[in-house]
């Protein structure tokens, strides 16, 4: 009989061999004890080197271990070279930035100057084109006073020769009727004219006798005030010679003529 040790021994081998049961048939059909040692010995020689695959496969895991962690370590590096790379390119792209917003800043500062500038210039010019316009608006208005003056001067001049012809005579000089003498006599305007005569000489001086004569009718009719008094009296001798304020007014500014022509 074979030891049962044997057995087990022959056994493994052939589970790791695979090609060792059909021998083990064959030497036990013989009978052969040295061929059965044989057959163990070749069992045990495949075990070893089975043994042995199994090491080398286990060192080779291990170097296959180490080239990954080798692998990794120098892609971690890698990794940390580029973000450390890329920071630097941030702070100096941030840099770059910063530079960029204060050169704006200070571009911005100087347009907003600028423009002020415009602004005060544009607002000095509107102040003195409104000067300006100002000074023509004066003077056209100046030139529009003048001219109603020389209009009125002109109306005034018209009705000048629109005498009524009862106090007046329409000759060269004028003079007065005897109802005009009348009239004059009822409020004394010789006597009036004489003290208005005083006060207007310096207005007279150098003008010609038909420019006194135009200047003592418009007084007469425009700027010639009588107090109460007077100018009842006025009213009571236009309404006695049955005449109006203006006959009575033509009659004062013959007798201012008169006077201001010899006071010349």
């Amino acid at each position: 009989m074979i030891p049962s040790q044997v057995t087990e021994i022959i056994s493994t081998a052939s589970q790791q061999s695979g090609n060792l049961l059909p021998l083990v048939g064959k030497f036990f059909a013989s009978g052969s004890v040295g061929g059965l040692f044989i057959l163990v010995g070749v069992a045990l020689f495949k075990f070893v080197k089975w043994a042995m695959l199994i090491d080398e496969q286990g060192k080779n895991m291990s170097s296959s271990f180490d080239q990954l962690t080798k692998t990794l370590n120098d892609f971690s590096k890698e990794i940390r070279a580029e973000i450390k790379l890329l920071g630097k390119e941030f702070h100096e792209d941030r840099k770059e930035v910063r530079a960029e917003i204060k050169l704006l800043g200070k571009e911005f500062r100087e347009d907003r100057k600028e423009i002020r500038s415009e602004i005060e210039l544009l607002s000095k010019e509107f102040r003195e084109d409104r000067k300006e316009i100002r000074s023509e608006i004066e003077l056209l208005s100046k030139e529009f006073r003048e001219d109603i003056k020389e209009i009125r001067t002109d109306i005034k001049t018209l009705l000048l020769y629109q005498l009524p012809h009862e106090s007046v005579k329409a000759t060269s000089p004028l003079q007065l009727t005897e109802k005009g003498k009348t009239i004059s006599e009822g409020f004394s305007a010789a006597e009036l004219a004489k003290r208005i005569a005083e006060t207007l000489k310096g207005e007279v001086e150098g003008k010609a006798d038909y420019d006194l004569q135009a200047f003592c009718f418009d007084y007469a009719r425009s700027r010639f005030k009588p107090d109460d008094v007077l100018e009842a009296r006025i009213k009571q001798v236009a309404y006695d010679n049955g005449v109006d304020i203006l006959e009575v007014q033509s009659v004062l500014a013959i007798e201012l003529r008169n006077v201001l022509m010899k006071l010349r």
